[in-house]
């Protein structure tokens, strides 16, 4: 996906960085920076159950925004 691309391009689409997953779920997901914030807290602590609380809602709002179901997920 572009919006991908544009926040990966320096480290060949690979997420690597906490804010590189913090700008996808902002801008291509609309989740708000607050929760984006508590996403990266969770990524950091590898805390799962977290993880898994913004799975759904970042695929959901990649789909709201005109995102593929197929590649939301796959992001």
């Amino acid at each position: 996906h572009p919006t991908h691309e544009k926040y990966t391009s320096d480290t060949f689409s690979v997420l690597i960085y906490q804010e590189q997953v913090m700008f996808l779920a902002n801008k291509l997901a609309g989740i708000p920076n607050e929760e984006v914030n508590e996403l990266r807290k969770g990524i950091g602590k590898k805390n799962q159950e977290l993880i898994d609380k913004y799975e759904s809602k970042f695929v959901e709002g990649c789909v709201s925004a005109g995102v593929d179901q197929e590649e939301a997920e796959h992001l």
